[in-house]
C-alpha cells in the first residue's frame, strides 16, 4: 500500500513538513507503509541536500540497522567523511560497542 501517489518515481517529494502536515506516523497503521514512507524521506532528504550525508542519518536511523550499509555507503561516496564511514563499519552487536 503506498499512501502517497507515485513516492518510487519520484513525484512527490516526501519532506518533513509533509509528514509533519499530514500527521502520517499518526494515522498510517501499517508498519511497512511508515518504513516505506520513512525510506522515501531519507531518499527525498538526501536528494534536496545536494547529497550531504548527515542530512540522511536520522531517517535511516528510524529505519534500524538493517538500514546500516546504506548510510555507511552514503558516508563512503561522501568527501572528508572516512571517519564516519570507518565508525559505521564497526559491528553494533560486540559488547564493546553496546551501553552497559
Amino acid at each position: 500500500m503506498n499512501c502517497f501517489p507515485a513516492v518510487d518515481r519520484v513525484w512527490v517529494q516526501v519532506t518533513y513538513e509533509l509528514l509533519r502536515r499530514y500527521r502520517v506516523p499518526l494515522w498510517l497503521r501499517s508498519d511497512e507503509a511508515l518504513q516505506a514512507v520513512i525510506e522515501a524521506l531519507a531518499r527525498g532528504v538526501y536528494a534536496m541536500s545536494g547529497k550531504e550525508p548527515f542530512s540522511a542519518v536520522l531517517p535511516y536511523l528510524m529505519l534500524g540497522l538493517s538500514r546500516l550499509p546504506v548510510l555507511r555507503n552514503i558516508f563512503r561516496l561522501a568527501p572528508n567523511q572516512q571517519k564516519v564511514y570507518a565508525f559505521l563499519c564497526n559491528d553494533f552487536a560486540l559488547d564493546r560497542c553496546v551501553s552497559q
